[in-house]
């Protein structure tokens, strides 16, 4: 909460004025205001603070305003914000309008109303009492902002916008808050016209123009606005509301960097690392991604991590895996895939550490889990050559299966190779009896180990290999989760949400769902965003489900990139940027999806978010269809393709 600063010796006039029918008065309050700005210029809060209660006692408003300062921000004294709510009533009703705006602040925040939280053991009546008590300060709060919005105060009109936005002590109202925040937007308020840009965007309180959308971000980045320029970038970059710009998303991104959003910093260093709108360096791009990582961004220690480990030889940057590894680890540690399988690749081959393939086997296992087809090739090679692992056939074509289905072409390539061997066609190199599989997860499980348990529940949930049997699945996820794995709460949740040999409960299921997203479980990440979406067991909420999406994204989610792209084309829940929407079709495609495949096919077929590329739309269209991936061959035969190859 920023408050304002303090009045100065110039508003000791304003006291005479209050006190016309007494001079003693007038000089009392005079007096005691002098004597208090003495006290400030000689470091004496304390005193000073007593001279200007003396002050207020007597009517002045000025007076009684900054000793309400004080009492809020402990300037000297102790902090008593019920006090400072007392004496900023009483100046607000001099007419002070700062006054009348810092108090609301404190009875929007809850500051001194004695009406906080009193936690989960409230009982009912304890918190309808609370709510009622937060609803009358929010329509106090409301009447104190707009009177002093109509009388011209520039922070109170910024903030009776917010309140017709959110709903706050008023009904909420789009329109009214866009006309209050363009009011504050026209007298300079950079914060102001950051919101006359979203409802541009969004269509809040009027329609959509991302022209006006660009003007205001704008207005907003020039007024020092750091996530104004991070969001000009955005629009820069991907052509809305004027022409496509990458060269000026880059320098809107550097500013936007510079002022501290971490994203931007992230998303400025894959700029130099594809080399759009700046040239191509790769030492730029670490730069970048190391601040983002610094910051907080999982994606940035995410790329730095990989771009330390594979280098650019093409450029003459020089792959360093040892300096790598801790930001693969910290981004592994997150439950990101990518990096999980980076780790087992450097254990495996000892890059930048020693050679240890029971640590690759660990790290492998982890993103295989995920989903990640390359991890579950590699996964397969180690348990079917024995590579410094026991050998183990039936675990090795299990992965192998799965990595095949991954559209991993090595798999592919294995598979047909085991095929031969055994005098089988491609498609039977993958035994479809579990039987032994079964048996050795069976004994596996007796033997305590969890994740042997979560996946006897999956293939009794899958139905492969065995007769699918959601009691048995329930039976076996409820074992993981007594033994505490991951993998156990995010089969019972699908169990729950799917009503699969329960009844459905989505309530449940996004309980489960959390349980298994705190530990990182990309899917499980994934799914809550799909309850968030569909607003199934909680609150409907885009946004949140983006974020989710964008998690599971990041972490290699297959299905939460595809979703995440959607978002991006619509706008829903996120800002619409077609450029952020392909590179989240690319990662879904890359990793074999083909709804993926035929997004982002569809974006080079009609330029939308990238360059049109007739050659790269039928490549993506033709490798969804080869999973008779309807959309696709009707986009094919669209464009005059009949053949798949």
């Amino acid at each position: 909460m920023s408050l304002r600063q303090w009045f100065g010796a110039k508003r000791a006039p304003a006291a005479r004025e209050q006190a016309k029918g007494s001079q003693t008065v007038a000089r009392s309050i005079v007096h005691s205001f002098d004597q208090a700005q003495q006290a400030m210029a000689r470091g004496d809060q304390a005193q000073a603070a007593s001279y200007f209660e003396q002050a207020a006692q007597q009517g002045d408003a000025a007076s009684a305003f900054n000793l309400a300062l004080m009492l809020h921000e402990g300037r000297g004294i102790d902090v008593d914000a019920p006090a400072a709510r007392h004496w900023y009533r009483l100046a607000a009703q001099a007419g002070d309008d700062d006054a009348a705006f810092n108090l609301a602040l404190m009875l929007l925040d809850g500051s001194g109303s004695g009406s906080g939280s009193g936690g989960e053991r409230q009982d009912q009546d304890e918190r309808q009492a609370h709510d009622e008590r937060r609803a009358h300060d929010e329509r106090q709060a409301f009447e104190l902002i707009d009177g002093a919005a109509r009388r011209g105060h520039l922070r109170a009109q910024a903030q009776l916008g917010q309140m017709h936005d959110l709903g706050q002590g008023t009904a909420q109202h789009y329109g009214k808050a866009l006309q209050w925040y363009q009011t504050a937007a026209q007298r300079g308020d950079g914060a102001s016209m950051f919101h006359c840009a979203i409802a541009y965007l969004r269509g809040s309180g009027t329609t959509v123009d991302e022209a006006q959308a660009r003007h205001w971000f704008e207005r907003a980045a020039a007024a020092g606005l750091s996530r104004a320029a991070y969001q000009l970038g955005n629009m820069c970059d991907a052509g809305q509301g004027g022409p496509l710009d990458p060269v000026a998303a880059a320098n809107w991104w550097r500013q936007a960097a510079q002022g501290g959003v971490a994203q931007a910093a992230n998303d400025l260093g894959t700029l130099y690392r594809l080399g759009r709108g700046v040239p191509v360096d790769p030492q730029a791009a670490l730069g970048w991604f190391v601040q983002a990582a610094q910051a907080g961004v999982l994606e940035g220690a995410l790329n730095a991590g990989l771009l330390l480990a594979q280098g650019d030889p093409l450029r003459g940057f020089a792959a360093d895996p040892y300096k790598a590894l801790p930001w693969l680890e910290q981004a592994a540690a997150a439950g990101q895939d990518l990096a999980q399988y980076q780790l087992g690749v450097c254990a495996r081959l000892g890059q930048g550490q020693t050679v240890d393939k029971t640590a690759a086997l660990r790290w492998f296992q982890a993103a295989a889990d995920q989903g990640h087809g390359r991890a579950q090739w590699q996964l397969a090679t180690m348990l079917l050559d024995g590579d410094g692992v026991p050998r183990d056939t039936l675990h090795g074509e299990l992965w192998l299966s799965r990595a095949v289905g991954r559209s991993v072409e090595e798999a592919a390539e294995l598979a047909a190779k085991l095929a031969a061997r055994k005098g089988q066609a491609p498609q039977e190199a993958i035994p479809k009896n579990f039987d032994q599989v079964i048996a050795r997860l069976q004994r596996d499980a007796d033997n305590g180990l969890a994740v042997a348990m979560a996946s006897i529940g999956t293939l009794y949930e899958e139905g492969r290999g065995v007769p699918r049997d959601y009691e048995q699945a329930r039976t076996w996820y409820q074992r993981a989760i007594d033994a505490g794995h991951v993998n156990g709460y995010a089969g019972m949740a699908r169990l729950f949400a799917l009503g699969y040999g329960v009844a459905q409960d989505d309530a449940q299921a996004h309980r489960l769902f959390t349980l298994a997203a705190q530990q990182g479980h990309a899917g499980a990440i994934f799914n809550l965003g799909v309850l968030q979406m569909e607003g199934r067991g909680t609150t409907q909420d885009s946004a949140k489900a983006a974020e989710c999406f964008r998690k599971a994204g990041e972490a290699g989610h297959a299905q939460a990139a595809n979703n995440l792209g959607v978002l991006h084309y619509e706008g829903d829940g996120v800002m619409p940027n077609d450029v952020l929407a392909v590179f989240w079709f690319r990662k879904a495609a890359s990793a074999g999806l083909a709804a993926g495949q035929f997004n982002l096919g569809c974006a080079y077929a009609d330029g939308r978010g990238t360059d049109k590329d007739q050659v790269q739309a039928v490549d993506w269209l033709r490798k969804a269809a080869r999973q008779q991936h309807e959309p696709a061959l009707q986009r094919l035969a669209a464009l005059g393709i009949k053949y798949l190859t």
